[in-house]
C-alpha cells in the first residue's frame, strides 16, 4: 500500500468516526432537574382580616350592636349557628335567642338579639382585643396598664341567673370603652375568703385582686 492510498484510507475511517459520534443518541443530564408543575391545590391558611378582630363600643369585628341578625357575615373558614334558648332569670322564663360564631368546634363569640337585631355580644376568644391588645386573656395589670384613669371594678350576683355568664362576676370598666365590660376572674380575689357583698352590685379596688388575674370573657352592648 502506497502513501497516498494509505491516507485516504485514513481519512475516510474518521470521518466515519465523526459522524458516528454526531448521530449517537444525547444523554439527559441527570444534575439538572425537570420543571414541577404548578400546584393546583388551594391553600390552608386562609388569611382573615384583622379588622374583623377588633373589640370597639358597640362593635366586634363587623358585628354591631342594633344591626339585624340576617346581615351578619363572617370570613371562611368561621362559620354562624343560630340558637334558642329557654333560659330562667330571676325565676321567669324566657326565650333566649342567639348566634354563635365557630371557628371548628370552638365558640369565639355569642350574639344575643332580640326582634331579629343585635343588643348584646360576648367574647370567648383570644382572637379579639381593643385597639390597645386587651381582651380574653388580658391581665388586670394589662387592663390598668392599658387604661391607667377613669375606671371602675365591681362585683354582683345578679349575673349567676344569665344564660351567658353563668356566674357571678367580677367587671373592670373604663369610660374610654363605654359599652365595654371585661369580666375577670372571681378567683383572684387576694382580701379574704370571698368578696363581700354589700349590694346587687359592690364597688371593688384594684388591688383586692392578684394583678395577675385574668380576663375570661369581654361583653359588649
Amino acid at each position: 500500500m502506497n502513501h497516498h492510498t494509505y491516507t485516504l484510507l485514513t481519512t475516510l475511517l474518521l470521518s466515519l468516526l465523526l459522524t458516528t459520534c454526531d448521530n449517537a443518541p444525547q444523554s439527559s443530564n441527570p444534575s439538572i432537574p425537570s420543571p414541577s408543575k404548578p400546584s393546583n391545590s388551594p391553600s390552608s391558611n386562609i388569611s382573615i382580616p384583622q379588622s374583623f378582630f377588633l373589640i370597639q363600643p358597640q362593635q366586634v369585628g363587623n358585628i354591631q350592636s342594633g344591626q339585624k341578625v340576617v346581615d351578619i357575615q363572617v370570613p371562611a373558614p368561621l362559620k354562624i349557628e343560630k340558637h334558642q334558648e329557654i333560659a330562667n332569670m330571676e325565676g321567669e322564663e324566657l326565650s333566649f335567642d342567639y348566634t354563635l360564631i365557630k371557628e371548628g368546634a370552638k365558640k369565639l363569640v355569642q350574639v344575643e338579639w332580640e326582634s331579629e337585631k343585635v343588643i348584646d355580644m360576648y367574647i370567648f376568644s383570644e382572637k379579639y382585643h381593643t385597639k390597645k391588645k386587651i381582651g380574653v386573656g388580658s391581665t388586670l395589670q394589662e387592663l390598668v396598664d392599658a387604661y391607667p384613669t377613669n375606671h371602675q371594678l365591681w362585683y354582683t350576683y345578679v349575673s349567676s341567673d344569665h344564660p351567658v355568664i353563668k356566674q357571678e362576676m367580677v367587671v373592670f370598666e373604663t369610660s374610654e370603652l363605654a359599652g365595654i365590660q371585661f369580666l375577670i376572674d372571681n378567683k383572684g380575689y387576694i382580701k379574704g375568703d370571698k368578696i363581700p357583698i354589700k349590694s346587687d352590685q359592690t364597688i371593688l379596688q384594684i388591688n383586692d385582686f392578684d394583678p395577675q388575674t385574668k380576663v375570661w370573657m369581654v361583653r359588649v352592648f
